[in-house]
């Protein structure tokens, strides 16, 4: 098992997110401060568990960057506040899917509890038919709030 502690920076957790990557172990990663994204972080790849435990902290996109793609594997987010991430579709012939500002699945079995959404927002690119969309499945969310600013549009 490998564990990463007092991860309060994006390197910090940009780090335990590529380490922890396909490992083979079952890891946990231990948020003790607010940390604000400047770049986009790894895809999250898992071939065990991965815990995310947010300890009540947020991770913000800053109206820029996605917070989170789970690509695969067992992935619990527990105690976080998602806010302001950021996904927005190309541009061109039919437009992008922006799609999972805050977190997108790909693939794997998520778990989000005891979490806050907040101004997140997923926007289709330009090219005929543009969708917005901030909105999340409710099968893996529990005790979880999603407050306004979070948007699901369709033009």
């Amino acid at each position: 098992m490998a564990t990463f502690n007092n991860i309060d920076t994006f390197a910090e957790l940009e780090n335990a997110l590529t380490t922890s990557s396909n490992n083979g172990q079952t890891d946990t990663i231990n948020i003790t401060g607010d940390i604000t994204l400047t770049d986009n972080l790894p895809f999250i790849v898992e071939d065990q568990n991965l815990t995310i435990n947010g300890g009540g902290y947020s991770i913000s996109g800053d109206d820029t960057y996605r917070l989170f793609f789970v690509e695969s594997g067992t992935v619990v987010f527990d105690n976080l506040t998602f806010a302001n991430g950021k996904a927005k579709g190309g541009d061109g012939s039919g437009g992008g899917a922006g799609m999972g500002g805050a977190l997108f699945i790909n693939d794997g079995n998520v778990t989000v509890s005891n979490a806050t959404f907040s101004n997140n927002q997923a926007i289709g690119g330009d090219g005929g038919l543009s969708v917005l969309g901030g909105g999340l499945g409710s099968d893996f969310i529990y005790g979880t709030i999603v407050t306004s600013g979070n948007y699901y549009f369709y033009f």
